[in-house]
């Protein structure tokens, strides 16, 4: 049963699940309110910022190269051994943007409720994205040449970056639904398959001419996941259910 409105702000009390393990539900006074407490307001805007800024810092070195097209180029081209202001795509765009999403899981860390958000699962995925800094060699047919031992370490990092975001998606989704925090679960589900069904669909050039435009698309569903779940989990609690 719910608890009761006028015992709402009190409550502090362990929810155990045979199912899912013990979880500590912490709510006070603003949560149960709906404000957004200081303490979390970097988790919001962290969130926000790696968006954002990853976004400028594609869209902002692209546009100083006429010969630059989203559509066609992937994101790492832009960084390549040569490319202009390879140094600063790659301390930017790439080591930038994995600092603000260190910062998301630290905050997230802080968070007076667990539902299952792992953050060291979200810590790997940081330290991951800013290890595709490491610049890609490109060969003289336009593609990346794979023989470039740099090139090499770039796609497997590459590859590897999303895996504990996926995991750590999956393990959310499966404990946001039993705190009936539906917006998560939705919002987590959603982004997991579309970034799974463009990554995939780039990986085998089910496109063939599009590898920019569906590496974009899947860039999309990871980074909005942090814009919006940082401010829904900056904003409520999960209902808590005997």
């Amino acid at each position: 049963m719910p608890a009761g409105a006028d015992d709402a702000d009190r409550i502090r009390g362990l929810v155990i699940s045979e199912k899912y393990g013990p979880y500590i539900v912490v709510l006070c006074e603003d949560e149960m309110a709906g404000n957004t407490s200081p303490q979390h307001r970097g988790l919001r805007w962290s969130g926000l910022g790696v968006l954002l800024w990853f976004t400028g810092c594609v869209v902002g070195f692209a546009a100083l190269r006429p010969d630059y097209h989203h559509a066609t180029k992937a994101i790492s081209e832009l960084g390549a051994v040569g490319a202009p202001n390879m140094l600063w795509m790659n301390f930017l765009g790439f080591i930038g943007a994995a600092v603000l999403l260190a910062l998301f899981a630290l905050q997230a860390r802080k968070l007076p409720t667990e539902i299952g958000l792992d953050y060291r699962l979200l810590l790997a995925c940081a330290a991951l994205f800013a290890m595709n800094a490491v610049p890609i060699q490109m060969g003289s047919d336009g593609d990346p040449d794979m023989h470039a031992v740099t090139s090499r370490i770039h796609f497997m990092f590459a590859m590897l970056t999303p895996l504990p975001w996926l995991i750590a998606l999956s393990k959310l989704i499966r404990v946001a639904n039993y705190f009936r925090r539906r917006d998560l679960t939705i919002l987590s589900g959603i982004c997991l398959v579309g970034f799974s069904i463009f990554a995939l669909a780039g990986i085998f050039r089910m496109i063939p001419g599009m590898p920019g435009l569906l590496q974009r698309l899947s860039f999309l569903f990871f980074l909005f996941w942090f814009a919006l779940a940082g401010w829904l989990l900056s904003q409520s609690t999960p209902d808590t259910h005997a």
